[in-house]
């Protein structure tokens, strides 16, 4: 008797595994066909975004503007433009087959690039990629430094229209600081993450890193 029920044990065991493998293949295989056909996949190409020097959301090469970008957060990337100025993009898509990237400025460690690496770990659902967000950008009021008026733009995340974190929230303003709070939110998503020293080692070739740094941030200093 004990022996049946050990090898009515090990069928159930082998049955419930049998199950699982096969209802993980099936998801896995979820719109290929028998014959190996399948629906091609599609490419997201992003609208892309940039900042204004007053902190306005404007379309690239357009004069259309947006006061609030909504969607799905899927990568964050940073990339150099022909002035080897340095930038952070934040991709979202708003379809399977649309969506936009947000770009900031971050060559000399602005305050809405670090407002954005920290307001963004905050999701609790990040590496589930199905959150739907809200994205708000603001120029803050100047403050005079050396004779000039500079004035940073904040950034703001909303979850259900609530911000999701304390509003003057933002990581250290320092390269490698940066960097491990931007490598925090690829690894959450799910992709490599970037080199510690890539954005110090960008500031020095292009010779653009104030010394000693200021509290005050200006997107155009």
């Amino acid at each position: 008797m004990h022996q049946h029920n050990g090898v009515f044990q090990l069928f159930t065991s082998f049955m419930t595994t049998s199950l699982l493998a096969t209802t993980e293949t099936t998801e896995l295989l979820t719109g290929i066909n028998p014959d190996g056909g399948a629906i091609r996949p599609v490419r997201i190409k992003p609208i892309q975004y940039f900042l204004e020097a007053n902190g306005a959301i404007k379309e690239m090469d357009t004069n259309n503007y947006q006061p609030c970008l909504g969607g799905q957060i899927i990568g964050v990337n940073l990339w150099l433009n022909r002035k080897d100025e340095a930038y952070m993009g934040i991709a979202c898509k708003t379809s399977q087959s649309t969506g936009w990237q947000l770009n900031l400025k971050c060559n000399n460690l602005q305050y809405c690039a670090r407002q954005a690496v920290a307001k963004i770990a905050c999701l609790d659902r990040l590496p589930m990629k199905d959150t739907a967000v809200k994205m708000t950008t603001e120029q803050l009021p100047g403050r005079k430094v050396g004779g000039k008026t500079l004035k940073a733009i904040a950034f703001e995340v909303f979850v259900d229209d609530n911000p999701i974190a304390d509003e003057r929230l933002c990581c250290d303003k320092d390269p490698v600081a940066f960097m491990d709070a931007f490598n925090f939110l690829r690894t959450e998503l799910g992709l490599m993450p970037f080199d510690r020293q890539w954005l110090a080692k960008t500031l020095e070739t292009q010779d653009s890193f104030p010394t000693p740094l200021v509290d005050v941030d200006s997107e155009n200093c």
